[in-house]
């Protein structure tokens, strides 16, 4: 398959809507991203809306391309939550997609570990997350961009928690790309105020 993935070139490009945008994405690259991410996520569903979960990865490779077009860093994108929540494990994924792949997304699973409480969790992705790539980073701004106003539309009382932990990843996540992270920096203080308009109303 990795071959198949490598032959996927064109000097053409498209802007593609996706939720929160436009992302510059080659033709043929995207028929085959959307394609393994449909195949990939299968009939898993979104917590909140019940959506295709698969629109998220695309949403999060979208939002990527606006500053990155590397084929290998979009695959990531797309594959970021493979580990964590599909059957797949990064012997598989180095096997279709090569070792650069793989290791950006071992980058971005979170380690499982039963025995901690939340707050302790989060405290060891933060560390694990600081010190990870320019390219697992920026994909990592962008999942939290897309993730982050479902969240404060549909789980106000989570999201309270859930931005406080963001805005602290955000802190100390500073190597990837800057304008990505300016962009979820800006994101995180309006769902900030979205969230304060939001229980001021009820």
């Amino acid at each position: 398959m990795k071959e198949n993935h490598q032959n996927h070139s064109s000097e053409h490009s498209t802007e593609t809507m996706t939720g929160s945008g436009l992302g510059k994405v080659n033709v043929s690259e995207e028929c085959f991203l959307v394609g393994f991410a449909m195949g990939a996520y299968g009939s898993q569903r979104r917590k909140y809306t019940g959506r295709p979960y698969y629109e998220h990865p695309l949403e999060v490779m979208y939002l990527v391309s606006h500053f990155n077009q590397d084929e290998e860093v979009l695959l990531a994108a797309v594959a970021h939550d493979l580990i964590e929540d599909r059957d797949f494990d990064y012997v598989l994924l180095k096997e279709m997609f090569g070792e650069r792949v793989a290791d950006i997304v071992h980058e971005l699973t979170d380690l499982p570990n039963e025995n901690l409480n939340r707050a302790q969790r989060k405290a060891i992705d933060r560390k694990r997350l600081a010190l990870a790539s320019h390219e697992a980073q920026t994909i990592k701004y962008a999942d939290l961009i897309s993730n982050t106003a479902s969240i404060v539309e549909h789980d106000p009382k989570f999201a309270e928690l859930y931005l406080a932990e963001k805005e602290a990843l955000l802190a100390v996540m500073t190597g990837g790309d800057q304008r990505l992270r300016k962009a979820a920096l800006l994101g995180l203080e309006k769902a900030k105020k979205d969230l304060q308009r939001k229980v001021s109303q009820q």
